[in-house]
């Protein structure tokens, strides 16, 4: 018995207890098989803590022997790692060689790529964690182990990346691993070729020299996977393209701008500055010459830079999706988003979806035209924004200014000082993406001014029909409608009163609404308790 085989006593689990856990190997408890053997799903007894754990069992006619199987045990008996596959134990009693690992409860990447359902529940951010959290995996599999050694996997796939219940990824299956010396800065490996046809590195399918390299260019391919929702191994359309592998659209699309490669079910979602870093590594992972592959802290720190766009972007529009309110006169979802937008530099980007994830809002304000309070609450908050980020560009914004709420800061509200303005407002050079948003914001502006404004001729309309039908004109009705001849002036000439559609009005727009609406309410009432003269 070697020296591993000895330290490796203590995860010894007896084959009577693997045959009660997988109730005798039984086909229903069978959750997957490869060229190893089958992996069952099955839960050990109180003695080893109740673990739901894959045993994976090896067949009569594996490729694996003795050897095989005693150096992957002593391999992975050392890793230790949040993104590696948790090791438990193994039996190798009379024929059997079995190992025993944590069972990740929602299975195999590869799985949820397959199936439409799964693909599209996991969203664009959770992809990119799942690709983080197996960067870090294969890190440490590269740079992190013990006694100045270097894991090269040699089968890198989606389906050996496993997710477990929080969807975490866990690097699996190292039946194919090689172990070389880390201090040697590409350490190289003249070996037979192993591994899963479409995921090899074209590289050491032609010459039999493992490195490193080899590993980063199979995880790029798993990224462009995670980016097309295509598995590399089944033919796929894009467009009007007739079926094809993954790898020749990405070959064919590599200096293409309209990204074809995003998997439909998330363009809704993703940024386009996080999909332009996350396809600018994956394209690096898998270039031809080994050389030019990115280290893998490389990658994790681009992949999660890629992450951190996503997250800011998706909270921005979580805030916006809220209906905060006002504060002090402020309508606070305005003033948000354009802190946000300076904080991220969103301003002076030339690639987000940003502004037309916030466009996609305000035009759902605007289709839902008959939530007239709905709408002015949008409109508030859509023209300040304009407001503040005209007043922050440093380019010549004449044009802007002649737009509807150009002259805005004519009507800025008292309750905001120039002070506070000030501290509010930066000057930023933006770009011509932003200009293009203020086009589109200034457009949504002026339909929900317009609705807004023909919602309350028909209300007021109808207060003056009941009015003239009850033989009854009120006194305050008169009042307010008087024009500078003493004539009773139309109903909607009321809403063209700077007094009544002016941002110095409590709080602004949806404040003056609110007090019409709560007028002619009032009036109403008033005039169905008069009696009718004849």
């Amino acid at each position: 018995m070697s020296s591993s085989q000895v330290n490796l006593q203590g995860y010894l689990i007896p084959l009577e207890e693997i045959i009660r856990a997988t109730e005798d190997f039984s086909p229903k408890r069978c959750i997957g098989s490869g060229g190893f053997g089958e992996v069952y799903k099955a839960q050990l007894s109180e003695k080893w803590h109740n673990h739901k754990v894959a045993v994976k069992r090896m067949g009569r006619d594996s490729y694996q022997g003795d050897n095989e199987f005693y150096n992957e045990l002593d391999m992975i008996s050392r890793f230790h790692h949040e993104n590696i596959i948790s090791f438990i134990g193994y039996c190798d009693e009379g024929k059997e060689r079995i190992m025993v690992f944590e069972f990740a409860i929602n299975g195999s990447l590869d799985h949820h790529l397959q199936d439409p359902y799964k693909r599209r529940r996991i969203k664009w951010t959770q992809r990119l964690k799942i690709c983080l959290g197996a960067a870090r995996g294969l890190n440490y599999l590269h740079s992190g182990l013990e006694n100045a050694t270097r894991v090269i996997h040699r089968d890198i796939k989606s389906a050996n990346i496993l997710l477990d219940d929080n969807f975490v990824a866990k690097i699996c299956d190292f039946g194919l691993s090689k172990v070389g010396p880390i201090n040697q800065p590409n350490t190289q490996l003249y070996t037979k070729v192993a591994g899963t046809p479409f995921y090899v590195d074209p590289r050491y399918h032609e010459s039999n020299i493992l490195s490193k390299e080899s590993d980063i260019y199979s995880f790029g391919v798993v990224l462009f996977e995670m980016l097309s929702g295509m598995l590399v191994y089944l033919p796929w359309s894009i467009g009007d393209d007739r079926p094809q592998l993954l790898m020749n659209f990405v070959r064919r699309y590599e200096l293409d701008n309209e990204d074809k490669l995003i998997d439909y079910e998330i363009r809704d979602q993703v940024d386009n500055g996080s999909v332009h870093l996350f396809k600018e590594i994956a394209y690096q992972c898998v270039h031809p010459n080994f050389k030019d592959r990115p280290q893998i802290y490389t990658i994790i720190e681009k992949i999660d830079e890629a992450l951190n766009i996503q997250e800011n972007g998706d909270a921005l529009i979580k805030c916006v999706m809220g209906d905060v309110g006002f504060s002090h006169g402020k309508p606070v979802a305005a003033f948000t988003i354009y802190k946000c937008l300076l904080h991220l530099k969103y301003l002076e980007t030339e690639r987000t979806s940003v502004f037309d994830r916030l466009i996609h809002i305000f035009n759902s304000a605007i289709e839902d035209r008959d939530n007239t309070a709905h709408m002015a609450y949008w409109l508030s908050n859509a023209s300040n924004l304009l407001f503040l980020i005209q007043k922050s560009l440093t380019v010549d914004s004449a044009s802007a200014s002649k737009s509807l709420f150009g002259t805005m800061a004519m009507g800025f509200p008292s309750s905001v000082s120039s002070t506070h303005l000030k501290e509010v407002v930066q000057q930023v050079e933006c770009k011509q993406l932003t200009l293009h948003f203020i086009q589109q914001l200034t457009e949504c502006v002026k339909k929900m001014y317009s609705i807004i404004r023909e919602n309350m001729k028909k209300k007021v309309g109808s207060i003056l029909a009941l009015c003239i039908q009850s033989n009854f004109v009120q006194a305050t009705f008169i009042n307010k409608g008087l024009n500078e001849k003493g004539k009773i002036q139309r109903p909607q000439t009321l809403l063209m009163h700077r007094n009544c559609c002016t941002f110095n009005n409590g709080q602004y727009v949806k404040a003056g609404l609110a007090e019409l609406t709560r007028w002619c309410i009032q009036e109403q009432e008033e005039i169905q308790d008069k009696p009718t003269y004849t």
